[in-house]
């Protein structure tokens, strides 16, 4: 691993901060278990986490806790397979730090083939996406755009850097 190297001064406007791969099942294990150890008994943890409308069992692929209970469930529909479903989970046990390792194997009831389902969808939507005719014609539109949104972005920035050496007045001796 590098070491983290301090950001220049030059940089810091636009600087966007280096992040690791964080799997969505080791996300949503953490979520719960934070929120099992930290809210008060009767405290409410309210997620929302995408899913596919098909092939998915609420009951079975979506995490779960000892010490929680979920409450409610809905599901939002953005298209005909896709979605979201909005969860709220109550504790409803006392959190046992002992047992933690306990705690998050148990979180998906069918292990990585229910976490696999609310993981990974924006891929699975981008292969169901390039299987539709012309996509490769306009994936190549969107990223001209791109690179000239880009490019404006570099040239504007030039401008206003020139404008503000060009407005610096030298001092009087």
């Amino acid at each position: 691993m590098d070491e983290p190297r301090p950001v220049l001064e030059e940089h810091r406007h636009d600087h966007i901060a280096q992040t690791r791969p964080y799997d969505v099942g080791d996300v949503m294990a953490d979520l719960l278990d934070v929120a099992a150890r930290v809210l008060v008994m009767g405290g409410r943890l309210v997620y929302v986490i995408p899913s596919f409308a098909t092939a998915f069992d609420p009951l079975e692929d979506l995490p779960r806790h000892e010490c929680l209970e979920r409450i409610h469930l809905s599901f939002q529909p953005f298209t005909p397979e896709l979605g979201r479903r909005m969860v709220t989970m109550q504790k409803i046990k006392p959190y046992n730090p002992e047992l933690r390792h306990e705690y998050l194997s148990k979180t998906w009831k069918n292990g990585p083939a229910s976490a696999e389902k609310c993981a990974n969808i924006r891929d699975k939507i981008l292969e169901a996406a390039k299987k539709k005719p012309g996509y490769e014609e306009k994936a190549r539109v969107r990223k001209q755009k791109r690179k000239e949104h880009k490019e404006a972005k570099k040239e504007a920035k030039k401008r206003v850097k020139l404008e503000h050496t060009t407005n610096e007045q030298p001092e009087e001796v």
